[in-house]
């Protein structure tokens, strides 16, 4: 596969998926576009794979995970640039373990380790066990090239009338760990203050993430990106983020589970050295939940004039891109979110556009920007917002 002048690895995906080939994308910016090109070349041999995966370890160059073929979770995560353990210790579950619960708990048993696939570019376990009326399949997967550990969770249950919960458990680090999420507009520290912030009177037991949490000790630091779950649980023997359930208010919700019995729950997670840097973190959960796209065809040539858009990832990232809400207004709403935790201006390259202004998060017009050398300035308080209209 070739990339512009740069050949990258491919490898073949059958293990029960579509089939095709995964390859390590160049780099793409944001709102942009790169075209690769198929062309032969010559075999590399048979050198050992990058990524390896067995019944008994998955490896990459960034992560070694070691499967438990009693609980279905993961037994070790241990980050190869620190060399740390990941998982804390002395816990009686293991990592992505599921727990479920209705009216006693249950835990998977026939667990089944099955290596899918290692080679140049991903290695993959499929980890798969059942309890009372449901199965699970987990899928994890790390890569050759990506700093990042993927599980992917396949659920079949059938619908039951008993209060219940399934989980899965993350047991990272210990309790001296700090603890932050993402909610609705804000990164906050979800434990009663002062060790958090939740004021007097707020749930402790049950918080609903948005975008990711965020595990940190003075020197290494863990983002976790649940992609479909939302309620992280704090009032059980670890971290856990309740996929299905009923236990919340168990005599007004539905127990039909709206005819469906399949599910899928993912999650990402990266680990780095250091504490909590938030430009940093909220990048990857943004890149980790929206993965590339790609369609069959040609880029046009390169266009000078066409529109172009460009933020700091070290400073902020875009929320939303769309066609304004008044038609009469026209033009592009770009929102952006500062995630560095710094005040002051964010210069945005706004190429193609020659009218900016400034609007409310509601879309209401407030003040005209001025559009210099292809660029405008929007003031950002810390981890605050800023909207811009944007018009050709």
């Amino acid at each position: 596969m070739r990339a512009g002048d740069r050949l990258v690895p491919v490898q073949p995906v059958a293990d029960g998926e579509q089939a095709g080939m995964c390859f390590v994308a160049p780099e793409v910016t944001g709102f942009g576009f790169r075209e690769v090109e198929l062309v032969e070349h010559a075999s590399p041999g048979k050198s050992a794979p990058v990524v390896k995966s067995s019944e008994t370890l998955l490896e990459s160059p960034f992560y070694r995970v070691v499967p438990d073929a009693k609980t279905g979770g993961i037994a070790s995560l241990v980050h190869l640039a620190s060399g740390k353990e990941l998982i804390a210790l002395g816990q009686k579950r293991t990592l992505c373990q599921t727990v479920y619960f209705d009216g006693r708990e249950h835990l998977l048993s026939n667990v089944q380790v099955q290596p899918l696939a290692d080679g140049p570019v991903f290695g993959r376990l499929r980890i798969s066990g059942t309890a009372p009326g449901l199965s699970v399949e987990n899928l994890v997967t790390v890569y050759a090239e990506l700093d990042r550990v993927d599980f992917d969770v396949g659920v079949r249950k059938q619908p039951s009338g008993n209060e219940e919960r399934l989980c899965h458990m993350f047991p990272l680090f210990g309790q001296e760990a700090v603890l932050r999420a993402a909610a609705s507009g804000a990164v906050v520290r979800p434990r009663p203050q002062l060790v958090g912030d939740l004021l007097p009177g707020a749930d402790s037991r049950r918080f609903a993430v948005q975008e990711f949490i965020h595990v940190s000790l003075d020197d290494l630091a863990v983002t976790l990106v649940p992609h479909d779950a939302f309620v992280l649980r704090l009032d059980l023997d670890t971290l856990a983020f309740e996929a299905l359930g009923s236990d919340q208010n168990h005599r007004e919700v539905l127990h039909d589970q709206d005819g469906q019995t399949q599910f899928r729950f993912r999650y990402s997670l990266q680990a780095s050295a250091g504490g909590y840097r938030g430009a940093e973190t909220a990048a990857f959960a943004r890149s980790a939940a929206t993965p590339l796209s790609w369609k069959a065809g040609h880029c046009r040539a390169p266009d000078v004039t066409r529109a172009r858009i460009e933020i700091d990832a070290a400073r902020a990232i875009a929320t939303c891109l769309r066609p304004a809400d008044d038609p009469q207004a026209g033009g592009l709403v770009l929102r952006v979110w500062e995630t560095a935790g710094r005040d002051g201006p964010l210069r945005i390259a706004v190429r193609g556009f020659g009218k900016a202004v400034a609007t409310d998060l509601l879309e209401r017009d407030q003040t005209p920007l001025p559009v210099r050398d292809g660029a405008v300035e929007v003031q950002l308080r810390p981890h605050g917002y800023a909207a811009v209209r944007l018009v050709p």
